[in-house]
């Protein structure tokens, strides 16, 4: 359950910022996905636009599956879920560095799902 930020270990700051429960009292920089549910794509937010993260949103935009707005907000194809997924399988960094905003992954989800119920009635 719950909407994927289990799967990470930092915590939230009562200033906003994200640390490490470590010890290591780091802020660490952070990629948020949000889901737009008008144009039915993620979203990536950028806390600092870092080298790693630059490097694979500049491949996301050169395969054409991303659109950068600016150097902290890209638009991204596709769900919450698989976009998620991508950037755990990733190497550049970490993956405690890629937060999901609260509730992204349910509005996406449901969103998914009617899209496939719509595709489905289309074949029928």
């Amino acid at each position: 359950g719950g909407d994927g930020q289990e799967l990470f270990h930092s915590i939230r700051r009562k200033d906003g910022t994200w640390s490490c429960p470590g010890g290591c009292n780091k802020i660490h920089p952070t990629i948020t996905l949000f889901f737009d549910t008008e144009k039915l794509h993620s979203v990536a937010i950028l806390s600092v636009p870092l080298d790693p993260f630059n490097k694979y949103f500049n491949s996301r935009v050169k395969d054409g599956s991303a659109v950068c707005k600016t150097p902290f907000y890209y638009e991204l194809d596709g769900f919450v879920r698989s976009n998620l997924n991508k950037l755990k399988e990733q190497k550049l960094f970490g993956n405690h560095l890629v937060k999901v905003a609260m509730g992204a992954l349910r509005e996406s989800d449901l969103a998914q799902s009617a899209a496939l119920e719509k595709e489905h009635h289309k074949q029928c």
